[in-house]
């Protein structure tokens, strides 16, 4: 039989009945799914995801660590991890989304960052019936978390889900650190900044921990005054405090410069960057041990 009309009429349209039954079926078997973004709000999709849109470039980095990948029709400037997202169309970027080109492409979910969406955009999309997911991490765990989120919303299955499967304890005496995200001034990370967990997930004792907040701008004399024994930048350095209380830089490999630099965006390279960061901490910790 080399095409349909070699088939009897009633056999054709029982293969069509069967074929629309199990399609329901698949349908009624996902059933939809709410999920709790990091703001605390709600976002319940009746059908899975299957046109995504991100506002930020960690939120696709999000979205393909769900699974999702396939599923994402359009993103911002930027966003460049993995390589594949490179190829997607761009509506916009920090300054300004443009609205007529995210709704072109026709999004079921949108993706944003709570620090960088602009409120108002939210809630246009949100009364246009556009689910959205708000990225604000203030934990690896959050992190981890909204993978698994998204990827219910997508009904796909992540990869891998990463995870700090053993927080180290605090180094005794205390190793003290901080990220820095500026120079001039010198702007560090602040309590409510995912960064501070990270650091004290390798046993350091972040400083500002006590400051509330994403960021805290310092001057140059208040950096030296807080002692740091390591500081960790965003661009990809870290630097040791030296015998004379001055800070040096530390050597580090192009690998190990790489996957600090992920720690600019708050997604999955943030586990890439503990990497880094709990090395140099145990390093210092390990030079203080020695007779």
């Amino acid at each position: 039989m080399g095409d349909g009309a070699d088939f009897p009429a009633s056999r054709r349209a029982s293969w069509r009945t069967l074929l629309i039954a199990l399609i329901a079926l698949s349908h009624s078997a996902w059933g939809g799914t709410t999920v709790t973004d990091d703001t605390g709000e709600t976002v319940t999709l009746r059908d899975a995801a299957r046109r995504i849109v991100t506002l930020a470039p960690h939120a696709a980095e999000l979205v393909y660590a769900a699974g999702a990948g396939d599923a994402l029709v359009a993103t911002v400037a930027h966003s460049d991890e993995p390589p594949a997202a490179k190829q997607l169309p761009r509506i916009g970027d920090a300054t300004g989304i443009d609205r007529e080109a995210l709704v072109g492409h026709r999004p079921d979910l949108v993706v944003a960052w709570g620090s960088a969406a602009p409120p108002r955009l939210l809630g246009w999309l949100r009364a246009r019936g556009v689910a959205v997911y708000v990225s604000e991490p203030r934990s690896l765990d959050d992190v981890a978390r909204s993978i698994t989120a998204l990827a219910r919303l997508a009904g796909t299955t992540p990869a891998a889900i990463p995870s700090v499967t053993e927080r180290v304890p605090q180094h005794r005496p205390p190793v003290q650190a901080l990220f820095l995200f500026w120079d001039r001034p010198p702007i560090a990370a602040g309590g409510s900044h995912v960064l501070t967990d990270l650091v004290r997930s390798c046993g350091a004792e972040p400083l500002f921990a006590d400051v509330p907040g994403k960021a805290i701008a310092l001057s140059a004399e208040s950096l030296l005054a807080a002692d740091p024994d390591v500081v960790f930048r965003t661009e990809g350095r870290v630097q040791r405090r030296t015998a004379g209380g001055g800070l040096s830089e530390v050597a580090l490999t192009d690998d190990e410069r790489r996957r600090l630099a992920a720690s600019e965006r708050p997604g999955p390279g943030l586990f890439a960057a503990r990497k880094v960061v709990c090395l140099q901490v145990a390093r210092v910790a390990g030079e203080r041990s020695k007779p």
